[in-house]
């Protein structure tokens, strides 16, 4: 999950969600679950975006992004 403007490695493996704008924390969190239901029916192995910061309404998309982790590596 790749916010707009972020550049990724080309990659035949690599799939990509266009997750939002970087800072736009509302728009992150209302992309956010649309994005892990992408690219899971897309059959990806892995998920990787950035943690926003730790701090007001990121820390709650920050959490969500953190507890989704932990719950994939159980």
């Amino acid at each position: 999950m790749a916010p707009d403007g972020w550049q990724l490695p080309p990659s035949e493996r690599l799939v990509c969600f266009d997750w939002g704008e970087w800072g736009n924390w509302q728009q992150l969190a209302r992309r956010l679950f649309e994005g892990l239901r992408t690219l899971e029916a897309q059959g990806v192995d892995a998920i990787l975006c950035p943690l926003p910061p730790a701090s007001e309404l990121a820390l709650a998309l920050r959490d969500r992004l953190l507890r989704a982790a932990h719950l994939g590596g159980e």
